[in-house]
């Protein structure tokens, strides 16, 4: 049902102006690749303003990029350093693929490769929230048929959970 929610909720894109600060995570691991694939779906707008309030550079824009590359480095820059994973209790290196944008979403890809095993995974996640008090991140995890979601809020950006 939640999924649902937040299907609905990105389909609206600029149907309506939204007045609430919201980003979706998936994450899947994925056994034959060994590798968590992580896609979030951020609002443009949302998106904007906390990376030229984080990087001080007023000339982003992300509808119009004048150099989607150097957007890329710096919405993957941003995101490392807000959305960390540890799994099995490790630091791993994730790997930021790229962003894409679609109507009023930004989609961004990271990848966690050489995962053996998953045993346990931890999640910070602080995406936004810098910028935005009322920012909720939301996290589903996906493992074969198990899926598991979470919330986060400035008051909770950290989750784990073992397998």
């Amino acid at each position: 049902m939640l999924n649902y929610i937040m299907s609905l909720i990105f389909s609206l894109n600029g149907i309506l102006a939204h007045d609430f600060h919201i980003s979706v995570c998936e994450i899947e691991y994925d056994e034959k690749s060994q590798s968590l694939e992580m896609t979030h779906r951020i609002f443009l707008d949302d998106l904007e303003t906390t990376l030229v309030g984080w990087s001080g550079d007023q000339s982003v824009d992300v509808y119009n990029p004048r150099d989607e590359k150097e957007l890329n480095k710096l919405i993957g820059k941003y995101l490392l350093e807000k959305f960390t994973v540890k799994v099995n209790g490790k630091d791993n290196s994730m790997v930021f693929i790229g962003a894409e944008s679609e109507d009023d979403i930004m989609y961004c890809y990271i990848e966690l490769p050489k995962i053996e095993k998953l045993q346990s995974i931890h999640i910070l996640n602080t995406i936004l929230m810098d910028k935005f008090e009322d920012q909720i991140n939301m996290v589903h995890i996906y493992r074969g048929e198990e899926t598991t979601s979470t919330k986060f809020s400035k008051n909770n950006t950290t989750f784990m959970m073992n397998f």
